[in-house]
């Protein structure tokens, strides 16, 4: 990424810092993830980072807003991985394609129905992560983070 005055701003067109949360349950053996409207993708909640917010601010914030979920706790280390992606062209946005350079957040959340942001999300529900971990039809970074949840849980048996 090149040097930007702006690295957190969404004007920044070939690429921004964004923030996301894996969001897991008490005993991290489920994450919930939502299906992301416009990239038709299950995904880990998250987005933009709004001027003189902190990225783990913002995590939860999205979080919150995108899963409707309730109770959601920045968990140790805190910062749990760091994804370099593609978005694609947003017509209705106006946006071109760009990269995403995503800071994810550990989160727990009470385990609950979520509701989620129908501007945003088709669909939104808890996923064990041991099927995750291994399901080749989700995208490789989600599969990552449930291995290292799964390694990081029973690091703190």
């Amino acid at each position: 990424m090149r040097q930007h005055s702006e690295p957190f701003s969404r004007k920044t067109l070939d690429g921004h810092i964004t923030a996301s949360a894996w969001v897991v349950n008490d005993n991290m053996t489920e994450a919930f993830l939502i299906r992301h409207k416009s990239l038709d993708l299950w995904m880990q909640p998250g987005g933009h980072v709004d001027p003189d917010e902190y990225p783990a601010e913002a995590a939860v914030r999205e979080s919150n807003e995108e899963t409707g979920l309730s109770g959601l706790q920045i968990l140790p280390p805190g910062l749990f991985d760091v994804d370099v992606h593609s978005i694609p062209d947003n017509l209705m946005k106006n946006e071109p394609r760009h990269t995403h350079y995503d800071l994810r957040y550990l989160v727990r959340a009470d385990h609950q129905e979520g509701h989620v942001d129908q501007e945003e999300c088709i669909d939104g529900r808890w996923f064990d992560l041991q099927a995750l971990s291994k399901d080749r039809t989700m995208i490789p970074s989600l599969r990552r983070m449930a291995s290292l949840t799964l390694v990081y849980a029973d690091s703190q048996v």
